[in-house]
């Protein structure tokens, strides 16, 4: 019950090398919180950019956010969000924070608390 849009501002020779499988477990992971934790009927927004010699996937949505005084835990293993009935294990940030930077990159939780989060996926740009 929600609508993700794509906005891609990349070309076709705008190439990162990586682990397909590992950073689509990444996207999947960010995809599913955005989802779980919005309501029915919200839009959750992915940008595909690029700045310098990065590559930037920008995950957006209007959900719950995430409290100030969680935001220091959300990329420990087995930490969850409070305040919500959602099933899960509490490792999806964690996993994501450990494949990005396996490939020289870097992720950035953006949050306020009934407003929404963002997550920015940052990986190095390839040229070829």
């Amino acid at each position: 019950n929600k609508r993700v849009v794509l906005e891609n501002k990349i070309g076709h020779d705008d190439v990162v090398i990586g682990d397909y499988d590992k950073l689509l477990q990444v996207l999947s992971n960010v995809l599913e919180n955005a989802a779980k934790y919005s309501p029915n009927g919200n839009e959750i927004k992915m940008t595909l950019t690029k700045r310098s010699n990065q590559l930037r996937i920008i995950i957006k949505d209007k959900g719950i956010g995430i409290p100030t005084n969680t935001m220091p835990e959300i990329f420990k293993g087995y930490i969850q969000g409070k305040n919500h009935n959602r099933e899960g294990l509490g490792l999806g940030l964690f996993l994501a924070k450990s494949i990005i930077e396996k490939h020289h990159g870097d992720i950035i939780v953006r949050s306020k608390e009934k407003k929404g989060t963002t997550v920015e996926i940052r990986l190095p740009k390839v040229n070829i």
